[in-house]
C-alpha cells in the first residue's frame, strides 16, 4: 500500500481514508472519555421554550468546542440530549463533556485509536482480507483498553455517569 503524504492526495488509500475521517474521529472520540479531549462548561442562560415532558430546563449545547457527548452534569443529575438541546430540571448547569478537537491537541494515543479505526474501517476496500481486517478491529479495541489504562495514571479516576437504566441493565 501506498504511503498517504497528505489529505489531498488522490491515491485508493487516500481516498478511502479521507471518506471515512471525520465520523471515524468523532466515533473514537465518543467511545471513550479521552483526557485531551475532556472539557468542563457552564451552560448559558436556559432557552425560553418549554422543554418538552418531565424537565423544567433546556440548554444549548456548547459549539466550541463542539461537544460530542455529555458525560456529566452538576454532579450527576439527571438530563437528556436531543440533538444539541440538553434537557434537565437545574436552572443553572455545569457539565463535563467531550469536544471534538484539533489534531495537535489530541494524546497520542487517541491518535493511534484514530488510526486503528479508519485501518479497519477501509482495509477490506483496500485488500479484499477479512483476517487483516478483524485484526486491525482488535488492534483498536486494544488501544482503547490501553487508554484507559493510562487515563487512570492520570490524576483522580472520573466516575461515568450512570443512570436508572444502566443499573437495571448491569443487575
Amino acid at each position: 500500500a501506498a504511503l498517504i503524504t497528505s489529505p489531498s492526495d488522490t491515491s485508493s488509500q487516500a481516498i478511502a481514508v479521507n471518506a471515512v475521517y471525520n465520523d471515524t474521529r468523532d466515533e473514537v472520540l465518543r467511545a471513550f472519555d479521552w483526557d485531551s479531549a475532556r472539557r468542563s462548561a457552564a451552560l448559558g442562560s436556559a432557552l425560553t421554550d418549554t422543554p418538552p415532558m418531565r424537565w423544567a430546563y433546556a440548554f444549548t449545547l456548547p459549539t466550541d468546542p463542539y461537544c460530542l457527548i455529555v458525560r456529566e452534569a452538576n454532579n450527576n443529575v439527571d438530563f437528556e440530549v436531543q440533538g444539541r438541546t440538553l434537557l434537565c430540571n437545574e436552572s443553572s448547569l455545569v457539565i463535563r463533556y467531550t469536544a471534538r478537537i484539533p489534531e495537535a491537541q489530541m494524546d497520542p494515543t487517541l491518535g493511534t485509536a484514530i488510526a486503528m479505526r479508519i485501518a479497519s474501517k477501509v482495509c477490506y476496500t483496500l485488500t479484499k482480507d477479512k483476517i487483516r481486517t478483524r485484526e486491525l478491529y482488535q488492534a483498536y479495541k486494544d488501544v482503547l483498553a490501553d487508554g484507559g489504562h493510562i487515563d487512570s495514571l492520570q490524576g483522580t479516576p472520573v466516575h461515568p455517569f450512570t443512570n436508572t437504566l444502566d443499573s437495571v441493565r448491569d443487575a
